[in-house]
């Protein structure tokens, strides 16, 4: 089955993406290779104000890498489904669905489908375990703001780092700024594992680096979801569009759910 997407706002031209564009944008072994069009295309797009090369972009991240997604994959995956919605012709638009159905062992269930364009498909993301192996992957960086702002522009990241250490007395880190102590979670961490950070400066350190890595991870996401043109999350409660909203919703549920699970790892290393 073919989908038309619309023009910009500048035009009222719309375009037809045969099934043959479809199933080949489905079918192609990488991004690039779905999203080629020809000049001749690309002269069309231009007259009519259309995009078809993104729109066939878009189709293939839905089809695509779909194995054991972490949180951050299926953020592209529900940018693409959202937008590529939001190109498509007013009228092709309710072939459109989708749904963010919480599981009962706190991941999420992305489904969606197109009728007649993309059978439905349902992944699983917010397994802490993918989440927490992708964070750690990350580079450190003080977006968080939890390490001194002062030292970190003076003498860099590491150094700041380094001057972390727990006080046992006070329950509290030094090297982290008064104003975002709570934000280092250790409430979630036992006794016997605080005990251990205060004799071994390097376990508080990397609590530390975990907690940012934490936020980063999650932030980008967040960060990424509110810059998708058009979209402004609070504005599509009530309307066909409230899953979005939902997804969002979920993003801080499987943070909060992450850094249990982090404490967790953390406790157990300490044993």
């Amino acid at each position: 089955m073919s989908l038309s997407i619309q023009g910009n706002s500048s035009f009222l031209l719309n375009r037809t993406l045969s099934h043959e564009d479809v199933q080949r944008a489905i079918n192609s072994s990488s991004k690039e290779e779905a999203a080629h069009v020809d000049i001749w295309e690309k002269v069309k797009d231009w007259f009519c104000g259309t995009n078809t090369s993104e729109a066939l972009e878009k189709i293939y991240e839905l089809k695509h890498n779909n194995d054991e997604p972490d949180t951050e994959s299926i953020l592209k995956k529900v940018a693409a489904f959202y937008q590529l919605k939001e190109m498509a012709y007013p009228v092709y638009q309710d072939r459109f669905q989708t749904s963010i159905t919480p599981n009962e062992d706190g991941a999420y269930t992305f489904s969606f489908s197109i009728k007649d364009v993309m059978d439905e498909r349902a992944l699983v993301y917010g397994n802490t375990e993918k989440d927490i192996y992708s964070l750690k992957e990350r580079e450190l960086t003080n977006n968080s703001e939890l390490l001194d702002y002062n030292t970190v522009i003076r003498e860099g990241l590491d150094v700041a780092l380094n001057q972390v250490k727990y006080d046992d007395e006070k329950n509290k880190l030094e090297g982290v700024c008064l104003a975002n102590q709570g934000r280092v979670n250790l409430h979630l961490l036992h006794e016997e594992t605080k005990q251990e950070m205060g004799i071994n400066q390097h376990l508080a350190q990397k609590w530390v680096s975990l907690q940012m890595k934490c936020f980063d991870y999650y932030a980008a996401q967040r960060s990424s979801l509110d810059s998708i043109d058009g979209l402004d999350i609070t504005s599509v409660i009530g309307t066909e569009n409230e899953w979005i909203h939902h997804f969002a919703q979920s993003i801080n549920e499987i943070k909060r759910n992450t850094r249990g699970n982090l404490a967790k790892e953390f406790n157990n290393e300490i044993k």
